[in-house]
């Protein structure tokens, strides 16, 4: 592509015209033939005219015209009466003081002149320079707007066609065939080659049919090579024109007459039947190759339990039957009643083998008994530690109860005769031993009478009479009395949790709730029992009355067990009352109880 620059040169002569009020002034064209100047690379901003006798021409400008505010152009058109010369260099100068302010470089070209006598009907040739810098229009004085013919499409349509290319080459690579185009294949003692489509340094290589290439004449092996094009005329399409060659090597990319020719090799003879195809494949050929891997940068590896990978998904047979190790499974193939109840029986088989035989069920309730031991802490061990005094005293008793038992059944009519020899009493028993302290209470505890009291230094002896007594006074079921008193001693055991104080508006008429209490105690477990929370409430007796002869006031406080999602189970206290000819509030002091057994 063409290159233009404005100089180093016009940057110093725009400042000296803007600094004394004069306009920039650009009059002639000069075209030239450099031998050194290699196309496509930068311009110097230094650069300036070549030596004259490099110069082919100078030629006044044409016209001139304002594209906007801030971009004119010159314009030169050389008829057919000039001619003949090449050229590769264009400056814009100033002819006055005879410096280039804009520069172009161009692929070799040649303007022909006219030859009626040779029968060379030479060209017309039309360049326009545009120099955009800020005010250039009133700078220049430059007011008339630009022809159409002035408007350079040319390197604007260009370098569209070379943003399209680059834009291929960053998908398809420098080349890339698909399926079976641009193929070859022997036929016949030739060559065929497939139709289909292919890209060489981004063209677009269309084989519209199968072509045939001749092995006439070429000496094997050889490699053919396509060679790709971009061009076309003033009045025709610009396309992709594509060349087949054989030889042993060529050139990737070259350039003839400012046209660019790029090559790939496609196959190698080496015999009319002995043909490589060399063709690059496109990434599209690759992954739908079932036998090559398009992403290997992937970790396709199967799964493992200490390493990530691919797992296939489980059947619903292969999940029921549990015959399969190493597959997965979804949400859907777990959301069965079957497999839950086998897994949970094997759960529960597992637990029962761990704890000796024990039923599963047992044990939930084991565990959930240990978890409230663990939640209740220091009060559980205190309730089990005086439920052990309790049941000592009452094991006591059920022993006394049996010696009494056994002595009444001794005391019959039958054997009071015996009673000397064999009914002596062991006073060992603490509870039984009569002692001289404890004759005088015989009458009414066990119905021994003065004559029976001189047989006891002997054996204790009872008499007929007293053995009536005996049945109706010495039969006292100690078990039981003791058992009841035993009873109402643990009912009563219960533990003050927490205190407070609320200050009540108590209203007239019904009852109703008169406040809420959040105790700040939480409750463990889902499971509440309000028989075992208890609240009193106690008043501080400084109340206003309205009417004392019939002021009154009732309070009834209930437990409330409040679950909270995030807060846990918090224990709250609500009051209810009502009252009469009541004034202001009162302060009720609140204590919560918690019942052990």
């Amino acid at each position: 592509m063409n290159q233009t620059i404005l100089t180093n040169a016009f940057a110093t002569y725009k400042a000296q015209c803007e600094a004394h009020n004069r306009p920039i002034v650009m009059d002639e064209f000069v075209f030239a033939m450099v031998p050194t100047q290699q196309y496509g690379e930068p311009i110097d901003l230094d650069e300036s005219l070549p030596p004259d006798s490099q110069i082919v021409g100078r030629f006044a400008v044409s016209q001139k015209g304002m594209l906007n505010p801030d971009a004119v152009v010159y314009s030169i058109i050389l008829g057919t009466n000039v001619g003949s010369w090449d050229f590769n260099w264009i400056g814009l100068v100033n002819r006055e003081h005879n410096f280039v302010g804009v520069i172009t470089h161009t692929a070799t070209q040649t303007k022909v002149k006219a030859s009626p006598e040779n029968g060379v009907e030479g060209d017309t040739l039309t360049r326009n320079v545009i120099t955009p810098y800020t005010n250039a229009a009133k700078l220049t004085q430059i007011h008339v707007s630009a022809d159409t013919w002035q408007l350079e499409f040319n390197q604007r349509l260009m370098a569209i066609d070379e943003h399209q290319r680059q834009q291929n080459l960053d998908v398809y690579g420098a080349a890339a065939f698909i399926d079976d185009g641009w193929k070859v294949t022997p036929l016949n003692g030739a060559l065929s080659v497939s139709a289909g489509c292919g890209y060489v340094q981004g063209l677009h290589c269309d084989n519209t049919a199968s072509q045939m290439v001749s092995l006439a004449g070429e000496v094997l092996p050889k490699t053919l090579f396509l060679v790709a094009s971009f061009k076309g005329g003033l009045n025709s399409a610009w396309e992709t024109h594509t060349q087949l060659r054989f030889a042993n090597a060529y050139p990737e990319v070259t350039e003839s007459n400012g046209v660019m020719y790029y090559a790939q090799a496609i196959a190698i003879v080496r015999s009319a039947g002995d043909i490589e195809d060399v063709r690059p494949k496109t990434w599209r050929a690759q992954h739908i190759d079932t036998n090559t891997d398009p992403h290997p940068q992937y970790n396709k590896r199967e799964a493992t339990e200490g390493e990530s990978g691919v797992m296939a998904i489980a059947t619903q047979k292969e999940v029921d039957d549990a015959i399969n190790d190493h597959k997965a499974v979804t949400p859907k193939t777990l959301d069965k009643p079957g497999l839950l109840a086998k897994a949970k029986a094997y759960a529960d088989k597992i637990k029962e083998d761990i704890y000796g035989g024990i039923p599963a069920s047992t044990l939930d309730t084991i565990k959930e008994v240990a978890d409230a031991l663990l939640d209740a802490g220091s009060a559980v061990q205190s309730l089990f530690t005086k439920i052990g005094q309790l049941t000592t005293r009452v094991d006591t008793n059920r022993d006394n109860l049996t010696l009494h038992q056994q002595s009444n059944t001794a005391h019959t009519p039958q054997s009071v005769g015996a009673a000397p020899a064999n009914h002596t009493h062991d006073y060992s028993p603490s509870d039984h031993s009569h002692t001289p302290v404890s004759i005088g209470a015989a009458d009414r505890n066990h119905g021994h009478t003065p004559v029976s009291i001189g047989a006891a230094d002997r054996g204790h002896g009872h008499t007929p009479e007293s053995i009536g007594a005996a049945d109706r006074a010495h039969s006292h079921d100690y078990a039981a009395s003791n058992h009841v008193h035993q009873a109402n001693e643990i009912a009563n055991i219960r533990t003050l949790v927490k205190t407070g104080n609320v200050s009540l508006t108590i209203r007239g008429g019904t009852e109703s709730s008169l406040v809420v209490i959040d105790t700040g105690v939480l409750a463990s477990g889902r499971t509440f029992d309000p028989q075992s929370w208890q609240v009193m409430l106690k008043t501080n007796g400084t109340v206003t009355a309205v009417d004392p002869a019939t002021m009154f006031w009732s309070l009834r406080p209930i437990v409330h067990f409040r679950q909270y999602w995030s807060a846990g189970n918090k224990v709250c206290i609500e009051i209810f009352g009502h009252g009469n000819s009541l004034a202001g509030a009162i302060t009720v002091e609140w204590f919560l109880f918690q019942r052990v057994i």
